[in-house]
């Protein structure tokens, strides 16, 4: 499902990048969806496929989750050389 998830957030309108890790031992893992502006977010939030995957994880797939919703101002990185 997680997959699927991520093919369909990728083909929403606003979209801009996603990055999952999960550690190998614990399972505890984290996503982060980044979209252009908030009403490409509440799109994406009710998705229809999306919103079943929402009900379906906090039904069967986790013990405990968290959502957090967030704006960015500013994003910068380097590479060491």
């Amino acid at each position: 499902m997680a997959e699927r998830m991520e093919t369909l957030a990728r083909q929403q309108p606003g979209f801009l990048d996603m990055v999952s890790v999960r550690d190998p031992v614990t399972r505890l893992g984290i996503t982060v969806a980044y979209f252009s502006d908030e009403q490409s977010v509440l799109a994406w939030r009710a998705h229809p496929e999306h919103a079943e995957a929402q009900r379906r994880g906090i039904a069967d797939f986790y013990e405990e989750y968290h959502v957090s919703v967030a704006h960015v101002d500013r994003e910068y990185g380097g590479t060491r050389p």
